[in-house]
């Protein structure tokens, strides 16, 4: 093993042989004598430095409190309902309802827009609301077009018997007339419900002229809900005018 001595004059450390044991030398350093008396153990070295690292703190997820999103959450089943009925609404085709499906799923939007934006601040008051349907102003001249008179009856034929719808028109408008849009109702007066209702379209040979008035037989087309509908001698059929197409 090595012999190390610590020089006196510039305190290097000066390694020698085994065979140099008791015997004197000179730094190469310094030049300073030094005396190899015994073998001198290593210097201590001091115990390494252990640096303990904890393992950093996963950061916390931004999100919103679980009373917001069980607030949130109880909305959905509301806005479902409302979408729903908006969309059969639309199938159906009835103005009123439509108008009654907006104006819900408008109400439940500022009640949710109200709820978010009282307690996550102003940021969520921009949500999109749904437009407020406009309303649907009259026709002056659609309403000069008179329903005279209107029979739902049964129609024996050579080859079937079938419904048919007799009705007189009278065009009070100043305009001519190519096709009307009619909406029939045949029920009795103290029930609740009707027996039947649907629509009737009706494209006009040649027209109806203002002042004019004509009388039709037609017969229910094989979609139509009176087509199979029992003509009843205790029921009126009302009919009233939807819309009309002006001749140009």
């Amino acid at each position: 093993m090595p012999i190390r001595c610590t020089c006196p004059g510039c305190g290097k450390v000066v390694k020698a042989g085994d065979d140099w044991a008791g015997r004197s030398g000179k730094c190469p350093g310094c030049g300073a004598g030094i005396a190899f008396t015994a073998v001198a153990s290593s210097p201590s070295l001091p115990p390494p430095f252990v640096q303990v690292v904890e393992p950093a703190a996963e950061p916390k997820r931004a999100g919103r409190s679980p009373r917001s999103v069980v607030r949130l959450r109880s909305y959905w089943p509301l806005v479902a309902t409302a979408c729903v009925s908006l969309v059969v609404g639309y199938f159906v085709g009835r103005e009123h309802l439509k108008s009654q499906m907006l104006s819900a799923l408008s109400g439940i939007g500022r009640a949710f827009s109200e709820e978010v934006g009282g307690r996550n601040g102003d940021r969520h008051n921009a949500l999109i609301r749904p437009a407020e349907p406009e309303p649907v102003k009259p026709d002056p001249e659609l309403q000069k077009i008179i329903v005279v008179s209107a029979k739902f009856r049964r129609s024996e034929g050579s080859v079937r018997t079938s419904n048919a719808m007799d009705l007189t028109i009278r065009n009070g408008a100043s305009k001519s007339i190519g096709s009307v849009y009619l909406h029939g109702v045949l029920q009795t007066s103290g029930r609740a419900l009707p027996w039947v209702e649907g629509d009737v379209n009706y494209e006009i040979p040649g027209g109806l002229e203002p002042g004019e008035t004509q009388t039709w037989s037609l017969l229910p087309s094989y979609s139509s809900e009176f087509r199979d509908a029992e003509p009843r001698d205790d029921a009126e059929f009302l009919v009233s005018v939807v819309k009309a197409d002006w001749a140009e």
